[in-house]
């Protein structure tokens, strides 16, 4: 289910979070936002396509809800390439729109925990 790669995050993310939150992976974007347009609406469907095809990395949630807190966006040199980099600019306005904050971490072989704590922290 996870890369190498986000199983190293996930192991690292789940040591830095606070024990009132969850670690979700690999959500769908359509599970976390919705579209603002009744479903009669023509634009409703292309508009509920563009997030349901996409997912994010990680979610942090609160334990006692499911409500999401944080996105967590896992950049590797994927993210470098246009499409991929147009992908980011909707993704982070979807979420911006709906007041979900976005954490990007560049991918790497292995991470700093009290750094992924203050990042968290910070959002």
């Amino acid at each position: 289910m996870l890369s190498k790669g986000e199983k190293i995050f996930f192991d690292v993310l789940v040591q830095s979070i606070s024990s009132d939150l969850y670690v979700c992976p690999k959500v769908r974007v359509a599970d976390l936002i919705e579209v603002n347009l009744p479903r009669n609406d023509k634009r409703f469907w292309s508009s509920f396509n563009k997030i349901s095809k996409k997912h994010v990395d990680f979610v942090l949630c609160k334990r006692s809800d499911f409500t999401p807190k944080l996105v967590i966006e896992l950049d590797g040199g994927s993210h470098k390439t246009r499409i991929r980099s147009q992908r980011d600019v909707f993704v982070n306005e979807s979420f911006s729109q709906a007041d979900i904050p976005v954490l990007h971490v560049q991918i790497q072989d292995s991470y700093d925990i009290s750094q992924i704590m203050a990042q968290i922290k910070s959002y």
